[in-house]
């Protein structure tokens, strides 16, 4: 394992995504930024959509073959850090770990993993027991090189304990919350998609995936009284999504608005009056879930529905911004968002997110930590 006493001055974050769109890296970018490092990125997209943002970003092709892509993702990658040097490596993701654990060895540099997934539990290899299997190796192989994890919530972190016997001391708490939020200006989503003035605003932000409840909700929607639904994100499953609101004839209630770049987002969710986060219990990854979007609904004042999923529930328990349900109960579902419908008990969840948010954001959540990077 690699050690070093000095502050880095040029940091490698490389991430098979968009860093553009996730909140997480571009907030951990600005914040190394500010602190007067030099943060080089290696960012990636294989979606055909604007490029969302400041940083650079590599376009691949998925459609043809998944090898192709890959490997040219590792010849990218292995490229830049050939031709470059860095004082810290940060794997992004599952898929960097190896390559960046390489070459932080032999540079004789630290290695961070941000572990923002239970990657070897992820919901979308249920079913791939290969690429699981193949996941857990890798991970077990190269977890034990990192100088520090960094984790989004404390119960992955006993999770990865349990799996390789890391130590505490091993990892950094640096949850998904969103820079401080002091004004909005708020899209007013009814006239942009021609809801009734009265009517209930549901919201979903996110990857469009299986397991994020989105059917479950869209399958209410007929029975649930002057209730809409908007949905900002894209994903695998909309299409499916789509062709499900067209069979039951909920397009007038439901509005797919794609993907919103950061610097609009939050304008979308302010105007929501309830939002979702019902993830589904199908995988370990998603049973220890805290997503961005729930601090995103708090940063802005919006009622949260999530699942009864631990970490979720923490924050909801410890802050009153919500209600939780099981997914799995549909009257249960409908009884809350109808409980959600009283504009008193929206307005007292409104207080609390405020008081709430001036903890949970990423200011304060950084300062904690940016000893560790600098």
């Amino acid at each position: 394992m690699s050690s070093n006493n000095q502050s880095p001055k040029r940091v490698l974050i490389s991430f098979l995504g968009n860093i553009n769109y996730d909140t997480r890296a571009v907030n951990l970018c600005s914040s190394l930024r500010a602190e007067g490092l030099f943060v080089d990125t290696l960012s990636f997209d294989w979606v055909e959509r604007k490029q969302g943002g400041e940083i650079p970003v590599i376009r691949l092709e998925k459609s043809k073959s998944s090898l192709f892509f890959y490997l040219k993702f590792l010849f990218t990658v292995c490229y830049r850090l050939i031709f470059n040097k860095y004082d810290l490596y940060i794997a992004s993701d599952i898929y960097n770990l190896p390559i960046l654990a390489l070459f932080a060895e032999f540079r004789g540099k630290p290695l961070y993993y941000d572990s923002r997934e239970l990657f070897r539990y992820l919901a979308g290899l249920k079913n791939k027991v290969n690429v699981q299997w193949l996941l857990a190796k890798i991970e077990e192989l190269f977890i034990g090189k990192c100088d520090k994890i960094i984790v989004t919530g404390m119960m992955d972190a006993e999770v990865l304990m349990e799996d390789y016997g890391i130590t505490l001391e091993k990892f950094i708490l640096l949850r998904n919350l969103p820079k401080p939020v002091k004004t909005i200006e708020k899209i007013d989503l009814r006239k942009l998609y021609g809801f009734p003035e009265n009517s209930l605003i549901l919201l979903y932000q996110g990857v469009i995936l299986k397991g994020r409840g989105l059917g479950k909700l869209i399958s209410l929607l007929p029975i649930l009284d002057n209730v809409c639904l908007v949905i900002l994100g894209d994903g695998d499953l909309r299409t499916e999504l789509e062709n499900f609101v067209s069979e039951l004839q909920m397009n007038d209630k439901v509005k797919f608005a794609g993907t919103i770049s950061q610097s609009e987002l939050l304008s979308y969710t302010a105007s929501a009056d309830i939002g979702c986060v019902l993830i589904e219990n199908i995988s370990r990854s998603y049973y220890y879930a805290l997503p961005n979007k729930l601090f995103e609904y708090i940063a802005v004042g919006v009622p949260v529905l999530a699942s009864n999923l631990p970490q979720m529930v923490q924050i909801i328990d410890e802050y009153g911004v919500g209600k939780y349900v099981d997914p799995e109960k549909q009257e249960e579902i409908v009884d809350t968002i109808e409980l959600l419908r009283d504009p008193e008990l929206r307005k007292t969840i409104k207080a609390n997110a405020k008081i709430a948010h001036e903890k949970l954001n990423w200011d304060n959540e950084y300062a904690l930590v940016k000893r560790h990077f600098i």
